[in-house]
């Protein structure tokens, strides 16, 4: 298993990780549905993503800075 933000489920990590168990245990375990649902994610995460990149603000130029002290990130 790996660990994922909670916010980002990682379907397709859990697909590996139920492929595996299945192989452990020599069992068939459905997973359509799981891949499924990993597609629908990874969708919305790019749609969200995209729409955060056309709303955000252009990164400052380094000749914006006027002053000596150099900004800390």
């Amino acid at each position: 298993m790996a660990e994922c933000n909670p916010m980002y489920p990682d379907a397709r990590a859990a697909l590996i990780a139920v492929e595996g168990v299945s192989e452990l245990l020599d069992r068939e375990i459905p997973i359509q549905e799981l891949l499924d649902d990993a597609r629908k994610i990874e969708e919305r995460v790019r749609e969200a993503f995209n729409r955060a990149q056309k709303t955000a603000l252009p990164a400052p130029s380094d000749d914006d800075d006027d002053d000596e002290v150099q900004m800390v990130f």
